[in-house]
């Protein structure tokens, strides 16, 4: 599988000598990730005032265990994050790199396209590793949405009287908090208007913020965009006075990139297995 390469660690030192290359090794728009982090550590910071501060009956030593592996397991995701970003920018400048060596070597179909197939090469194995992992968030997302609403929640009883966001409450009898991490079992603590609010906000937080991250880091769903892009350049560059040349290099730039892709159907494909599994598992866990 082509993209484990990118985890090797030749090839990630190639990428960062590459961006020195270019005096981008401080990367553009890294207030964006510092952000993140910023966001994963305030989230999981409310959630350790909820069990010291908001309900004292919450301090239990699963729930600071539980905190911790929060704030561990974010860190690592948007440490993650930002590893797929350095090549996702890498991979930019590469593009516009080769766009300057075909304008300088017009002519020159061979030099070109052996260029044009190395770039290839690593555009191929980041857009598969990023396919997989959007597949990996998109199932998670579904999941998490479907376990969290069926799981280990029942239709709301709780009546107050301003509108907040749409709110179920633990089935489970209190003591069993492995089924609720994020506060008490007790439906008395869900009567207070901002426990319950602050409850969804937390849940919902956890599956959401991965994903905007996530998308943050591709510039949307698939980087194919580059590619398309690629070929727009070429068209825009050509000329009249080496015309079959720059035919033949744009046929040869469509032709190189498949036209189907199994990782690609998956990536619809997933979200719904996500959904189906999640609620499924929640309605047996009620019978």
């Amino acid at each position: 599988m082509s993209w484990l390469n990118l985890f090797q660690e030749s090839a990630f030192l190639q990428r960062i000598n590459y961006m020195k290359k270019f005096n981008m090794f401080i990367l553009p728009r890294l207030p964006v990730f510092v952000f993140f982090n910023i966001c994963f550590l305030a989230v999981s910071f409310v959630v350790l005032l909820l069990y010291t501060e908001v309900y004292n009956d919450c301090m239990t030593w699963m729930s600071y265990v539980w905190t911790a592996s929060e704030f561990i397991g974010l860190f690592y995701l948007a440490q993650f994050c930002y590893f797929l970003y350095l090549h996702r920018v890498s991979l930019e400048e590469e593009f516009k790199e080769l766009e300057r060596f075909i304008k300088a070597n017009t002519g020159n179909l061979e030099d070109c396209t052996k260029k044009l197939k190395n770039l290839f090469f690593n555009y191929f194995q980041l857009r598969k590793m990023f396919l997989l992992w959007l597949s990996i968030i998109f199932f998670s997302i579904t999941f998490g949405i479907a376990a969290y609403s069926t799981w280990s929640y029942k239709e709301p009883e709780i009546r107050t009287n301003s509108t907040v966001l749409p709110t179920q409450y633990p089935i489970h009898p209190k003591g069993l908090k492995k089924y609720c991490p994020y506060s008490c079992d007790d439906p008395k603590y869900f009567e207070n208007q901002h426990h319950l609010l602050i409850y969804n906000v937390l849940a919902f937080a956890k599956l959401l913020i991965p994903a905007v991250l996530s998308f943050s880091v591709m510039r949307g769903l698939d980087i194919k965009y580059m590619w398309n892009r690629f070929i727009l350049r070429l068209r825009l560059m050509s000329t009249t006075d080496h015309l079959d040349f720059w035919e033949r290099l744009i046929r040869y730039t469509k032709d190189l990139h498949p036209k189907n892709q199994l990782d690609t159907k998956l990536r619809f494909i997933i979200p719904v297995l996500g959904l189906a599994f999640g609620f499924l598992g929640g309605w047996k866990s009620h019978e």
